[in-house]
């Protein structure tokens, strides 16, 4: 299960705990980090993973009443069940489990490994907050582990209390009214995407199985955006992309812009995303709010295309990185060509300085940097006595960071890696 599912479920829909992960008062007694290593130890023995058949895990919050099993625990009570029908624990291993360098037996070592600590580090956590472990299991059957602890309580409160609404109102009137499909597994996801979006004019309809979601979008052709996740039980969000663009292909209808959000930071999943699988746009969580509205802003809004075509010159090491980008600007309509060095990017703007319209130039290259480049470019400038064309700097560092490197030299932008579709090609219609 996700650490964002596991966080979700300690959240009721009539309390939050102070210190909740998805936005709720942070005023912390609360270490969720804490909380996800004793409260689902994955390698415990008495749930080996390797013999789970079927389990499930229960979450509540209790703010007013004890409990029986723990009286020592009196408020703020939060409880965590995890059951199974794995091997299950003798009583004789029960005794063991809490002891270090114990296991229920010497069968579990050879079997499953591990060093016998895990549980007894689990408890002195829980303990340290105010709370304890206890563990119910019958051999051959299965096992219900229970962890209880204390911490504050706090009346309900919405997960987007600290957003100012007015402020994100930042949509363009143009795509007011169009209709988004929102896709992801974990409830509060979407439930957070619905309010942002519709509170920016947006008609939302969100939905927490990618069929269900293809079944929706079968039926209307009046879907404008599709807003996915990728890993998802049953259906992933990489299926769903290609499902969509089948029945796009076999009906006739027009091409739907596809946006992944995704915490999948992966650089091949990415690239297969936007040059495979048929995503318009690849975006990671957690996301920045101009960011996304950006995003879902350049999907929707139909630019007019530039009356001739740019060539664009991207030098970039990357070979994926860089095969992505020109893929990207042909797509767009524009064409590019690729150097994979800083020698490479000087023998080509030398013989066809005057075939580019732009640059996209990687700041770290294994040969040199962006500086080298563009010292020699204003070299070939002065002799030539040609204008500058508009260089774009692409690096993981900060805009701020990037400018430093260029010690003053006129660069048109700068763009943070991973670079998205929507920034790329906004910057690249900048581009006179």
């Amino acid at each position: 299960m996700p650490p964002e599912e596991r966080d979700r479920m300690l959240l009721a829909k009539t309390r939050h705990v102070r210190g909740g992960s998805t936005g709720v008062d942070a005023g912390a007694n609360l270490n969720t980090t804490a909380v996800r290593l004793p409260g689902f130890p994955p390698q415990s023995p008495a749930v080996p993973e390797t013999e789970l058949r079927a389990g499930k895990v229960r979450g509540a919050i209790d703010g007013d009443q004890r409990n029986d099993s723990f009286p020592e625990v009196t408020k703020g009570l939060v409880k965590i069940e995890v059951m199974d029908t794995g091997i299950g624990v003798s009583k004789q291993g029960i005794a063991k489990l809490f002891q270090r360098y114990q296991q229920a037996d010497a069968t579990i070592s050879r079997n499953y490994g591990g060093t016998g600590l895990g549980l007894w580090i689990s408890r002195s956590i829980i303990q340290k907050m105010g709370g304890d472990i206890k563990i119910k299991s019958r051999l051959g059957q299965g096992t219900n582990m229970i962890v209880v602890f204390r911490s504050e309580v706090c009346p309900e409160v919405s997960v987007l209390t600290n957003i100012d609404h007015k402020s994100i109102s930042l949509f363009k009137q143009d795509i007011k009214g169009k209709n988004c499909l929102v896709v992801d597994d974990i409830p509060d996801n979407t439930y957070i995407m619905q309010q942002l979006l519709s509170q920016n004019g947006l008609n939302v309809v969100a939905m927490n199985r990618a069929q269900d979601a293809l079944e929706a979008y079968k039926k209307t052709r009046d879907i404008d955006l599709v807003i996915t996740d990728l890993r998802m039980p049953g259906m992933s969000g990489q299926a769903l992309i290609m499902e969509i663009r089948k029945v796009e292909a076999e009906t006739g209808r027009n091409r739907t812009p596809i946006m992944v959000l995704t915490g999948e930071a992966a650089r091949d999943e990415r690239i297969a995303c936007l040059s495979q699988y048929g995503a318009d746009d690849y975006l990671l969580k957690p996301i920045k709010l101009q960011d996304l509205m950006a995003s879902v802003e350049g999907l929707l809004i139909k630019r007019p295309k530039a009356k001739t075509a740019k060539r664009i010159l991207v030098i970039d090491d990357d070979l994926m990185s860089r095969k992505l980008i020109i893929t990207l600007i042909k797509q767009s309509g524009d064409d590019a060509f690729g150097c994979a060095s800083i020698a490479e990017a000087k023998c080509e703007i030398d013989k066809n300085y005057d075939k580019y319209q732009g640059i996209l130039l990687d700041s770290q290259l294994p040969d040199g940097i962006g500086l080298d480049f563009m010292v020699h470019y204003a070299e070939l400038l002065k002799n030539k006595g040609t204008k500058q064309l508009p260089v774009i700097s692409m690096s993981g560092n900060s805009a701020q960071d990037q400018e430093k490197l260029y010690l003053g030299y006129p660069l048109h932008a700068f763009l943070e890696k991973p670079v998205s579709k929507s920034q790329l090609l906004d910057v690249l219609r900048s581009i006179q």
